[in-house]
């Protein structure tokens, strides 16, 4: 989890010259995986989870793409 949680940090943080689009795509089946995670009785994978959520969203993380991880 932890190595998913930087490397989707990475993929929301990367900056584009020229304003546009990255070019990467987080597949869908991580938004389930990352759901599954947080409600894991596993605390320590749960919080790996929730902090890679918050990591994303607390770096600006444009709105279009909060609808996607929804």
């Amino acid at each position: 989890m932890a190595a998913l949680g930087e490397l989707l940090f990475y993929v929301a943080t990367e900056e584009v010259s020229g304003g546009g689009d990255n070019g990467w795509v987080i597949p869908g089946s991580v938004v389930p995986l990352l759901h599954r995670c947080m409600k894991s009785e596993d605390t320590v994978l749960a919080h790996y989870a929730v902090k890679t959520l918050q990591n994303i969203y607390t770096q600006g993380y444009p709105l279009i793409h909060y609808q996607q991880l929804i």
